[in-house]
């Protein structure tokens, strides 16, 4: 009889480990399970972390009974430890993607929740209403959908970005300039007066192409001319942008370590380039590049972009999520709420931003100023949260340009090949070792940093025909053929 109360005691304890162990998670969380999301963070620092977070879960927690955590990875090492998490299946409930590559590969690999249209209408109503159709052919693989495709500028219009200062102190016509080829001049002029200058940063835009539009297979390049995959090394466009970069380096416009240079913000930031690349879309007063490098800017634009299925910018559900259906919840959620969208990406008020009264009295809307330069503690791009038009007007974006952008992507060219995404498993040998190859000579021929161009161009593409881009590139179009078969095109 003893041993039988005994047995019933230890019985009634094991029962109540994972109810004890449950208390202590949701006392720790305040009463609420975490939602936990994994984010590339954009800026140096992110010291508001606490902040954002207290303020956006006052939200999320009274909306959805759930808290929310994000984890910020730099955004130079981002790619390389999603990998790693995604591959080593760690606990996590939404992961952005931030390479077509890498997206692809984890809806194929099963790294992520399917997104039905049952889930949609259930959990993501607001998502569903708002996405526009060729967003979600963005967010296809192998027909299905596996991740929400983040709402921003989908027809890009990069520009070249100028040192106001020097500008205005050479005279020059910056207004005049449509490629990289028409700046050698002022390159000149800053290398022979400016010695604490850098007169190129390497990740300036060059005019954008009206022929490729899609790079998102290794070593490749669609031709939308022909609608193949063509090897990007062998066309002549390239060809000239590389060479362009390999003079401007040998004349000493661009700096002889520019390959070690990967923090692009922390470049342009720097104030030491007079001539930059844009934060990601044109703004004609140069207000966004201003308030993003926290220096005076002008900007000349390089053209708009063909929609293409691109890059990624993709929250998945990982499949390792126990509450998928919670995690989509908050998703939607950063899409209906405006204020919560601008909480996680402009920060809180008085600690990361302050109110702009008199622009916001202009406009009739809210405007803020956020902290920009070494001040900056908080910021991430809008649309990795939500829709970019729900943005308030600033510095990043005005709404004139806010307006202008969504416009665009409703007239811009759409590419032929929107939708297709390459399954390199058939050739993954092949595409692993073009990849490996594409890796070494990448940024040579980004900062034009090779001693002979010629031989170091020769050698690149003997290369890739030694690591099978050829097979590559026929796999490719031929998936590329079955593809429009498939859907009609």
């Amino acid at each position: 009889m003893k041993s039988k109360k005994i047995l019933a005691l230890l019985l009634a304890i094991a029962m109540s480990l994972p109810l004890i162990a449950c208390s202590k998670d949701e006392a720790a969380n305040g009463g609420s399970s975490t939602v936990h999301w994994y984010m590339q963070n954009p800026t140096e620092k992110a010291t508001s972390k606490e902040s954002v977070m207290a303020e956006a879960n006052k939200i999320i927690q009274e909306k959805l009974g759930v808290k929310l955590d994000l984890h910020l990875i730099d955004l130079g090492s981002y790619a390389e430890k999603m990998n790693v998490l995604l591959s080593s299946r760690d606990k996590m409930d939404i992961a952005f993607m931030s390479q077509a590559d890498q997206y692809t590969r984890g809806a194929q690999n099963g790294a992520f929740v399917e997104i039905t249209d049952e889930l949609l209408d259930k959990h993501a109503p607001t998502i569903k209403a708002m996405a526009t159709e060729f967003m979600w052919d963005m967010a296809r693989v192998n027909g299905k959908i596996w991740g929400i495709k983040g709402y921003g500028v989908f027809s890009r219009k990069p520009a070249i970005v100028f040192n106001k200062e020097l500008v205005e102190k050479y005279n020059f016509d910056y207004k005049s300039v449509t490629c990289l080829a028409d700046l050698e001049p002022y390159l000149q002029t800053i290398k022979e007066n400016e010695p604490d200058m850098y007169p190129l940063l390497y990740q300036t835009p060059n005019k954008v192409s009206e022929r490729y539009s899609d790079v998102t297979i290794s070593g490749l390049v669609f031709d939308e001319t022909t609608e193949t995959y063509v090897p990007l090394l062998e066309t002549d466009e390239y060809e000239e942008l590389y060479r362009l970069k390999h003079k401007y380096y040998k004349a000493g416009y661009i700096p002889k370590d520019a390959s070690t240079r990967t923090e692009y913000l922390t470049e342009c930031k720097s104030g030491k380039y007079a001539v930059m690349s844009d934060t990601g879309y044109y703004s004609e007063d140069g207000s966004k590049t201003t308030a993003a490098y926290g220096f005076p800017c002008v900007e000349a634009p390089m053209g708009s972009q063909i929609i293409t299925t691109g890059g990624a910018s993709i929250n998945c559900i990982s499949d390792t999520s126990e509450m998928p259906e919670k995690a989509l919840e908050v998703l939607n959620i950063v899409w209906e709420d405006d204020y919560l969208l601008n909480t996680l990406a402009y920060g809180v008020e008085g600690i990361d931003y302050k109110i702009d009264e008199e622009r916001s009295a202009e406009i009739g809307e809210k405007s803020v100023i956020p902290n920009s330069g070494a001040a900056q503690t908080w910021g991430i791009w809008h649309n990795w949260f939500g829709p970019l038009w729900k943005q308030w007007d600033s510095g990043w974006n005005r709404r004139e340009a806010l307006d202008e952008m969504e416009q665009a992507n409703l007239v811009a060219p759409v590419s032929k090949g929107l939708g297709f995404r390459f399954n390199a498993e058939p050739v993954k040998s092949e595409y692993a070792k073009v990849t490996s190859v594409k890796g070494e000579y990448e940024r040579i021929f980004a900062t034009g940093s090779m001693e002979d161009f010629d031989s170091y161009l020769a050698d690149a593409k003997r290369k890739l025909k030694d690591a099978g881009i050829d097979v590559v590139m026929a796999e490719a179009n031929k998936q590329y053929a079955e593809w429009k078969v498939a859907n009609g095109k």
